[in-house]
């Protein structure tokens, strides 16, 4: 349902591990895309075969597809092995972009875990350097008075 701040997604039981209808938060840059869309019911996608027939809801299809699209626009997630974009690494960036902006409890139930332990394990404090970023960002205005570079965190100590 949108509903501009309110806007929630539903997923139906026969997706869900739980089995369970679940209503979750919209994200706003995906408001924002689904809004000049807006139809009254229905699913959000509507995907087509070629041959312009809608395509079967298949999960395990729809993984494929994403990870198609993955391929074709070159984004690679491990240059090593050469693997390209997957729906669970959207996924997981998705997450862990979130885990950036608002409080485990509420990434919980944005990223749908059942436990937050699971949340707590996967997207809080696993980026020590992009904390460290943070920090600097957050006070960087503030160390110019005490001869340390908020870019690089040098100075002068005393």
């Amino acid at each position: 349902m949108l509903n501009g701040q309110k806007s929630v997604l539903a997923f139906d039981a026969e997706s869900q591990k739980s089995g369970r209808v679940q209503l979750v938060p919209l994200a706003p840059e995906a408001v924002t895309l689904l809004e000049p869309h807006q139809a009254p019911a229905g699913f959000v996608f509507a995907p087509r075969r070629k041959d312009g027939l809608p395509m079967a809801r298949d999960p395990h299809k729809a993984s494929k597809v994403v990870c198609r699209i993955g391929k074709l626009a070159g984004v690679v997630v491990d240059h090593v092995k050469g693997k390209c974009a997957s729906a669970h690494d959207l996924r997981r960036s998705f997450g862990f972009r979130w885990s950036r902006r608002i409080m485990p409890a509420e990434l919980k139930e944005l990223m749908r875990h059942s436990s937050i332990e699971t949340t707590m394990t996967y997207y809080v404090g696993q980026n020590a350097e992009a904390t460290a970023e943070g920090l600097w960002k957050a006070l960087g205005h503030k160390l110019g008075h005490m001869g340390v570079s908020a870019t690089t965190g040098s100075g002068n100590r005393a």
